[in-house]
């Protein structure tokens, strides 16, 4: 008699709380605990995984955590905007691992990439021309594209699986946390990975350098110092 009425007892516990994430549209997040900014093979099998379904990462970069999504996953794109209240016509920028991998999706010649390789990896955007095969909607109904290489060798190992979104992880004009579960936690739990690279130090921007502007023009000023 006692152990059915413990096993209805946690059997009704566990109905109410799973009932509970599915009423508050939570989801089981999963962590993956880094240090020295390395990733396991295992690890990129995880986020590799949650990448091509669809699902949202929080990962760390050189200035402030950052939410990925696949950029050719028009849907987990407009997910992105609705997660972070984010109006549509404004673009969101793309993660790379290197200088040649961007030329796929936006144009260089040899002034900005002697640009880019003297500031990159490191703590600006900057603005190109993009190609049509990049989603409009990272573009905010423009041809131009933002671009990061972060000097971080989590946020550029990343990016070596597929090139991803790369915009504060935050509520749109709420200032970013820098501790990754209260970032979460702020997103109300609508996150399916979590890259917990510890606490930031950082709290601030990247440097916006637009490289489609003759002369080259700075958009924001942030962390990174740009010589014009």
């Amino acid at each position: 008699m006692i152990k059915s009425f413990i096993f209805l007892f946690f059997f009704a516990l566990f109905f109410n709380l799973f009932f509970f994430l599915l009423l508050f549209d939570w989801v089981i997040m999963e962590i993956i605990k880094i240090s020295d900014e390395k990733l396991t093979d295992e690890d990129m099998y995880k986020i590799q995984k949650v990448l091509s379904s669809g699902g949202v990462i929080i990962y760390p970069t050189d200035t402030v955590y950052g939410l990925g999504v696949d950029i050719f996953n028009e849907i987990a794109i407009k997910n992105l905007f609705k997660l972070k209240g984010r109006n549509f016509n404004k673009a969101i920028s793309v993660l790379f691992s290197d200088i040649e991998n961007i030329s796929h999706y936006a144009y260089l010649d040899e002034k900005k990439i002697e640009i880019l390789n003297n500031y990159l990896p490191g703590p600006f955007t900057f603005i190109l021309e993009k190609k049509v095969s990049v989603s409009k909607l990272l573009a905010g109904n423009t041809n131009k594209l933002g671009i990061r290489i972060p000097n971080n060798k989590t946020a550029i190992e990343i990016a070596k699986i597929m090139p991803i979104t790369t915009t504060s992880a935050n509520i749109s004009s709420k200032e970013v946390k820098s501790n990754p579960l209260e970032i979460a936690n702020e997103l109300n739990g609508k996150i399916d990975l979590i890259i917990d690279g510890g606490i930031l130090t950082s709290n601030n921007s990247s440097t916006v350098v637009d490289l489609t502007h003759k002369p080259v023009k700075i958009l924001r000023q942030g962390i990174g110092n740009f010589e014009l």
